[in-house]
């Protein structure tokens, strides 16, 4: 749990920058919310309301349920690595209907990641990646 108790829910490249001295800083807290409300308790969100972008949101987001936001965060994370290690986004949206993410979800990733292949990623990035996916 992050010491702030805050979730931005548009983690993305273009909400992270880097500092002269190549700190990461977050950027664009727009969409930012509490974890907690006053009495201590999770505040889960209702997707239908839009925030994000959808290229980097959780499936718990694309498929119309409620969501925590500090777990949406750590999947548009994992988006977000993907897309500055790889060059482009592992899928077009976390949905049963993207044919990607649908590799990307099942037990068995090698068809997922067959089609990058000619990246040279090692196991241990692909492992860190699908813990945060």
């Amino acid at each position: 749990m992050n010491d702030c108790e805050i979730c931005h829910r548009d983690i993305k490249p273009e909400n992270i920058l880097l500092d002269e001295k190549y700190n990461v800083i977050i950027a664009d807290f727009g969409c930012a919310s509490f974890l907690k409300n006053s009495s201590k308790q999770e505040i889960y969100f209702d997707s239908k309301i839009p925030v994000g972008s959808a290229e980097y949101n959780a499936p718990e987001i694309t498929s119309g349920q409620t969501y925590y936001g500090i777990h949406s965060d750590i999947f548009s994370l994992g988006v977000t690595l993907f897309f500055m290690v790889v060059g482009c986004n592992p899928f077009r949206v976390a949905s049963k209907f993207d044919p990607y993410f649908c590799n990307l979800s099942k037990k068995d990733k090698q068809g997922f990641w067959k089609g990058f292949c000619g990246q040279n990623l090692t196991n241990d990035f692909k492992g860190y990646l699908i813990r945060l996916i």
